[in-house]
């Protein structure tokens, strides 16, 4: 079969619950869980249940379009027309703008923030725990927290070895609520960091400044740092406020900051660690880069999601999307806050418009990443491009086997000296305290707080 095939999916779908063939019993449920394995990064195309042999992907789009075709041909006789769980065996996947897309075909996921093992899913100790927990009669949440239970408690031992994993299940029924929390507070940054009047306002603007830079080094990332968790990023930007002074735009930040971490804490079932690199995680990330380029090369796609398109055929330079607000302060943070200025600018060149103006003009003349007019290194709509990805050769970047800059399957060994591997592995902005005995649950224990 193709994986990357919708019709693929829907023939594994109609088997399971349809087809008399030996060994399938064609049974019908009131609930159905579907879990897919696989590739996968995020909100990206390219690698989500990618088919080696066809070339073939889903999009997140064309995976919701699929679940849709599901619900409505094959779950509407026995059950509410509606997947209960959906269990991703793959990385990245639990994400605010993944879960908002797939809000309305699916009650519940359950994903992981970071990276899974090749291994993936321990399937035995989860299955078994399962089964368990639906004989005594447990709600849908705690079915699905139980595979987040099961997958933690099979990893503590596999920790000492060096293997760090996290899991979390959430309820998309609270999704909304979050979207709109983290869109106010997208909101809230971006008005905080326009100058305002006199010499007060320009303080200001510049200790907002320094506040989500800290709040973001410091946050639990994912993506080679291009996603943050949700809610580690909201404490650590509470915890920068404590040294703000009093004023109200500051009060404002912290209130906006906690409003999220409510509406996290009521989306996530339950979120479960192991090992030291995810152990700041507490179940939903989001899309935060640091550059202007990383933001650049993922725009297209991440202007194409529900979260910030909005539903339906909306016009994607135009989005309207409920995370419209996250979005906009991207675009600021990228190319006001973070972006820095040619040393020295060529004579007679013309100015690069798109990165200074504010974000209302910049939407005005559709000036937004991905664009041609007034944006640097482009070519056909995106930079550095040839055939529409950036530095590719068969769709994928620097490629060679399917994997970048790969030898003998490890990536950045063709080449380069062994220490260069453990440059690329380790050479990140997290600077945490190891320890292979780090697991448990986010919700045991104290709250987090930041070293002061």
């Amino acid at each position: 079969e193709n994986s990357g095939s919708p019709e693929a999916l829907l023939n594994f779908v109609r088997w399971c619950t349809e087809s008399s063939d030996v060994g399938c019993r064609g049974r019908k449920a009131q609930n159905y869980a579907l879990i897919v394995s696989g590739h996968s990064l995020g909100f990206h195309g390219k690698t989500f249940l990618h088919d080696e042999r066809t070339g073939k992907h889903f999009t997140l789009s064309s995976f919701r379009k699929a679940l849709e075709q599901i619900n409505d041909r094959y779950l509407n006789n026995g059950s509410d027309g509606q997947i209960a769980i959906l269990g991703f065996d793959s990385c990245l996947m639990s994400m605010l703008e993944v879960g908002y897309e797939l809000k309305d075909v699916t009650k519940t996921i359950v994903a992981s923030q970071g990276n899974l093992p090749n291994s993936g899913w321990g399937y035995a100790e989860m299955l078994t725990d399962f089964a368990t927990e639906m004989e005594s009669g447990a709600s849908l949440n705690s079915l699905a927290g139980s595979f987040v239970r099961s997958f933690t408690d099979y990893h503590r031992g596999l920790a000492i070895g060096g293997r760090a994993m996290d899991i979390s299940a959430w309820d998309l029924g609270k999704v909304v609520p979050l979207a709109e929390a983290v869109s106010h507070l997208g909101y809230g940054l971006t008005h905080l960091l326009q100058d305002g009047p006199g010499q007060g306002g320009r303080r200001l603007s510049r200790e907002i400044k320094r506040i989500i830079l800290q709040g973001h080094y410091d946050s639990q990332t994912y993506m080679a740092d291009q996603c943050v968790d949700i809610k580690d990023l909201c404490q650590r930007l509470i915890d920068e406020c404590v040294y703000a002074g009093s004023e109200r735009a500051i009060d404002n930040l912290n209130g906006v900051c906690r409003k999220v971490i409510d509406a996290v804490n009521d989306c996530v079932i339950k979120c479960g660690f192991s090992g030291d690199t995810y152990q700041f995680s507490n179940g939903i990330s989001m899309f935060f880069p640091w550059s202007y380029l990383s933001f650049a090369l993922t725009d297209s796609q991440y202007r194409s999601l529900r979260f910030v398109r909005g539903k339906g055929n909306g016009d994607a330079y135009r989005p309207s999307g409920i995370g419209l607000g996250w979005y906009e302060f991207l675009l600021n943070y990228v190319g006001n806050i973070t972006f820095r200025r040619l040393r020295k600018q060529r004579k007679n060149a013309p100015a690069n418009r798109g990165l200074c103006d504010s974000i209302v003009q910049r939407r005005e003349r559709v000036l937004v990443a991905g664009t041609r007019d007034g944006l640097p290194f482009t070519k056909d709509g995106l930079p550095f491009t040839k055939d529409g990805l950036p530095f590719t050769k068969d769709g994928l970047p620097f490629t060679k086997d399917g994997l970048p800059f790969t030898k003998d399957g490890l990536p950045f060994t063709k080449g380069m000296a062994e220490s260069s591997n453990y440059l690329a592995y380790f050479g990140r902005f997290k600077n945490f305290e190891l320890g292979w005995d780090i697991s448990g649950f986010a919700d045991d224990g104290p709250e987090d707080r930041a070293v002061t």
